[in-house]
């Protein structure tokens, strides 16, 4: 049996060296305008009858068309089904930072995906699909269009939009910061990677301890979050639904923790956490209870994310100040742990929530979580 080629042999294969090019200005339409888009009928009928389309032993080819670099890739349609990537102009609107997603050694090109990011983010459905074959991200700071390829959900190819020369220098892929969750520095803010990785170890305690509670109990991934509040409506729907239903699609999530993040659309380099509890029982009208250690901060993307997941109520919790500007996360990440263990004492938010004006946040303690 043959070994496999490395993922960076399998790269080069796939993906043409930037110099490899051939100019297609002539196989569009006149009024052709730059962006990405599916390959015009006639540029495929002229490069099909030249042999210069992708296929399925090289689904992608680069072209310069009027001037401009262009990505072609060979979609999940067939011979048909080829769509141009401008690589000058990504998407902005819907673009999500899956640095997490990568390999370390990750290094800025266009490629197949790694599997590590295969992995992560299909368990979210976070992937190109048939339905919806593009979906653009942002890994350190560069921007990539992910497009489904033909052979399947696990055929997905990266394509990087390089910077122009004049540019900043873009910043690299990863760095000394650890992606895994498991380290924290001293006044670190904290990332979605350590949120996620504490809310992964608080699942398994309740799971353990108090599995009638935990069955109706959902910690939302930051990156979910974000999704939620501002993804295409139909991906904030699939995910809420992927979060509220259990294997036999009965929906018994009762209470939902979910991270807010002043991060925008546009803009997604958010600077403080805050955290929404959302109170589903079957018995009461879902109420959203917020709770900011910097009173006020997070309203807005609060009210907005509520919002989205069909909750019109909300009310503000009281919450302990920060002291410094730096443990916003923490205070998430403690105040999730302090109403999982007032829940578990049989305690429910009714005309009042559940406020944590003395919670006391321990950024050592964590740091000893997530380490271990």
């Amino acid at each position: 049996m043959e070994q496999a080629a490395p993922a960076s042999d399998r790269a080069e294969a796939v993906f043409p060296a930037l110099g490899e090019t051939f100019d297609a200005s002539l196989s569009v339409p006149e009024d052709f305008s730059h962006g990405t888009q599916p390959a015009p009928g006639m540029m495929r009928s002229k490069l099909g009858r030249w042999g210069l389309l992708p296929d399925v032993a090289e689904p992608a080819k680069t072209y310069d068309i009027r001037g401009e670099r262009y990505t072609a890739v060979l979609g999940p349609g067939g011979p048909d089904d080829v769509r141009l990537i401008h690589l000058r102009s990504p998407a902005v609107g819907d673009t999500f930072d899956i640095s997490f997603a990568v390999p370390k050694d990750f290094s800025h090109r266009s490629q197949p995906a790694p599997d590590m990011m295969l992995s992560t983010l299909g368990k979210w459905d976070f992937l190109p699909v048939a339905e919806h074959p593009i979906m653009n991200y942002e890994i350190g700071g560069e921007r990539y269009t992910a497009v489904l390829g033909p052979k399947g959900p696990n055929d997905v190819h990266l394509i990087h939009h390089p910077r122009a020369a004049d540019e900043a220098a873009p910043a690299p892929a990863t760095s000394s910061h650890d992606r895994s969750g498991r380290a924290l520095g001293a006044t670190e803010w904290l990332g979605d990677e350590h949120i996620q990785r504490d809310y992964e170890l608080l699942t398994q305690q309740l799971q353990v301890n108090h599995p009638n509670l935990a069955a109706g109990t959902r910690f939302v991934d930051p990156l979910i979050a974000f999704q939620l509040s501002w993804g295409a409506e139909r991906d904030a729907l699939s995910a809420l639904q992927r979060i509220i239903y259990d294997r036999d699609d009965n929906d018994v999530a009762h209470f939902l923790f979910l991270p807010v993040n002043d991060a925008g659309a546009t803009d997604p380099n958010g600077t403080h956490w805050s955290l929404l509890l959302i109170d589903r029982r079957p018995e009461r009208q879902p109420v959203a209870y917020h709770y900011d250690s910097v009173q006020g901060h997070n309203d807005g993307p609060a009210e907005r994310l509520a919002a989205r997941l069909g909750v019109t109520f909300l009310q503000r919790a009281g919450m302990a100040p920060q002291q410094n500007g730096y443990d916003c996360g923490v205070f998430v990440v403690d105040g999730t742990r302090e109403l999982v263990r007032r829940l578990a004492q049989g305690e429910r938010p009714q005309d009042e929530p559940l406020h944590l004006d003395n919670l006391v946040a321990n950024r050592q303690a964590l740091r000893d979580r997530l380490r271990g």
